[in-house]
């Protein structure tokens, strides 16, 4: 990969302190994705430009075909290949409300994060807008906050994840192969429900959290919507951490293997 400047921004996606996610072109002329991180790199967050640096390395060492192709790639951006839109996106949701499209969704993942994990990767921040669609297969995005073992030293340093999707054990900054299952399987829920673990911001959401609040899935509804044995392997997944099962075993069970 060339040490070279960013290309032209053609249409900013989002941007969140010193991380510009935007389109452009690559130099074979294929739509790309973006991501230009600024912040850290004069002294000022060393964290930041750490997770930047893991990020970078891990794009250019992991090949999997539910991750996104890295094209091109300088000394503080990355340029992915064009993946639109998320599984947060309501057209897409919509596409999987059947118990067997569902499971092909879940069984699929579950066997990108057995991948990641094998290679003692955690991913760490796995959500419906981390999840976009090449063609029907999905594609797990976005390893910002990637870890390298469950007692990796920059997750103990700062709080990381989204508060709605992260296992109960990265609310005091551990993590480790059990939080991605704890977040897939709320996926799961999400899809089965439209509801999501937690309602509201993410202050008000660590907030409650930490005060014990539950689930908030329509437990009910998911039971008339997917069979006994898909309920039970996301229950599993969203309980105690030495009770979940790994990612092969949740790929298994999701694809009846």
């Amino acid at each position: 990969m060339s040490e070279k400047t960013p290309p032209a921004c053609l249409k900013l996606l989002r941007q969140a302190g010193g991380l510009r996610v935007y389109e452009a072109v690559s130099m074979a002329g294929l739509p790309m994705v973006v991501r230009h991180f600024s912040q850290g790199f004069d002294g000022t967050d060393p964290v930041a430009a750490r997770r930047f640096e893991r990020e970078k390395r891990l794009a250019s060492t992991l090949s999997h075909p539910q991750f996104a192709t890295l094209l091109e790639a300088g000394g503080d951006w990355l340029g992915f290949e064009y993946l639109q839109p998320s599984l947060a996106a309501p057209e897409q949701a919509a596409r999987f409300d059947d118990n067997i499209a569902v499971r092909r969704l879940l069984g699929t993942l579950a066997e990108a994060v057995a991948y990641l994990h094998a290679r003692g990767v955690i991913h760490g921040d796995i959500k419906p807008g981390h999840i976009l669609f090449r063609g029907d297969e999905p594609v797990l995005i976005d390893f910002g906050i990637a870890a390298l073992s469950a007692d990796d030293p920059l997750h103990a340093v700062e709080l990381a994840g989204t508060p709605a999707w992260m296992a109960p054990e990265q609310l005091s900054g551990e993590t480790g192969p059990p939080a991605d299952i704890w977040a897939l399987s709320a996926v799961g829920l999400w899809l089965l429900t439209g509801e999501r673990p937690f309602s509201g911001d993410g202050e008000d959401i660590i907030r409650k959290r930490r005060l014990g609040a539950v689930l908030e899935f329509d437990w009910a509804a998911a039971r008339r919507r997917a069979d006994p044995d898909l309920v039970a392997a996301l229950t599993r997944g969203l309980g105690p951490r030495e009770d979940r099962p790994a990612a092969r075993e949740l790929a298994a069970l999701c694809l009846r293997r």
